[in-house]
């Protein structure tokens, strides 16, 4: 059922967003 899907896709996404804002921040501190 799609119902028992839709958390493990929330909780992947927020994991994706997190990496995000970590590579965001390691290239400022490469910019630096």
């Amino acid at each position: 059922s799609v119902s028992a899907i839709e958390p493990r896709l929330h909780a992947i996404f927020t994991d994706i967003e997190m990496v995000e804002r970590i590579i965001d921040r390691l290239h400022l501190d490469d910019a630096a």
